[in-house]
C-alpha cells in the first residue's frame, strides 16, 4: 500500500506462483474506462435537478465520509454514453 492521500490509497500485486496473461493490447479504446471519479458541486438540490433535465440516471444519494475532509452529502450519476459512474459530492 502506498500513498497518503485524503481519497485513499492503491495496492499493486504481483503473483509469484501463476503466470498472469499479457492485457497490455486491451488497454487502448474502446475498452479502457474510469476506475473511479468524482466532482464537488455547489448545490447536491440543483445537480439533482440538472441531472433530471439532462435524464441522467440517478443511482443513490448518501452521506459519506471522505477523509479529512469530512461528511458531505452525495449521489451518484450514470453518465450518458459511456455509462459510467460519477461520484457527485456538496461542498460544505
Amino acid at each position: 500500500m502506498r500513498g497518503n492521500h485524503n481519497y485513499g490509497k492503491i495496492a499493486l500485486s504481483e503473483p509469484l506462483n501463476y503466470k498472469v496473461p499479457n492485457r497490455i493490447d486491451f488497454a487502448r479504446p474502446p475498452n479502457i474506462g474510469y476506475f473511479a471519479q468524482g466532482f464537488f458541486v455547489d448545490s447536491l438540490d440543483q445537480t439533482i435537478q440538472d441531472c433530471k433535465e439532462l435524464n441522467a440516471v440517478l443511482w443513490e444519494n448518501s452521506l459519506i465520509k471522505i477523509g479529512n475532509y469530512g461528511k458531505c452529502n452525495s449521489i451518484l450519476v450514470e453518465c450518458p454514453g459511456s455509462n459510467a459512474l460519477i461520484a457527485l459530492l456538496e461542498k460544505k
